[in-house]
């Protein structure tokens, strides 16, 4: 869009943070404005519901670190990846597994 209609006259000679915010704003509160939900969605505040997911900025598009839906993590990175190490799952404690044996744990793969 920069090459159609020119620099911004907000913005600095080297960058076009303006444009992205505009663009940033077209697709997230402008919408919630003009269905009348803005005070509800729409930007990321406190009170607000948010959907949001957060990556490593080196792995940005592929590989998120962490989904939290509703205030709440959704999924998350846990254990390890490539299953190098004999519990590549996170390990938990279930009550239930007590009854059977003092010792027995049970991961999140049987659970």
């Amino acid at each position: 869009m920069k090459l159609f209609r020119g620099p911004l006259d907000i913005d600095g000679s080297d960058n076009d943070n303006f444009r992205i915010k505009r663009y940033i704003a077209k697709y997230t509160i402008n919408p919630a404005i003009a269905n009348g939900i803005s005070q509800f969605v729409g930007s990321v505040e406190v009170g607000k519901l948010a959907d949001l997911v957060v990556w490593k900025p080196s792995f940005f598009g592929a590989k998120p670190e962490m989904v939290i839906k509703g205030g709440v993590i959704a999924w998350s990175n846990m254990g390890d990846p490539n299953a190098s190490i004999p519990t590549p799952e996170p390990v938990t404690f279930y009550i239930g597994t007590l009854f059977y044996s003092q010792f027995l744990l049970v991961t999140s793969y049987w659970a």
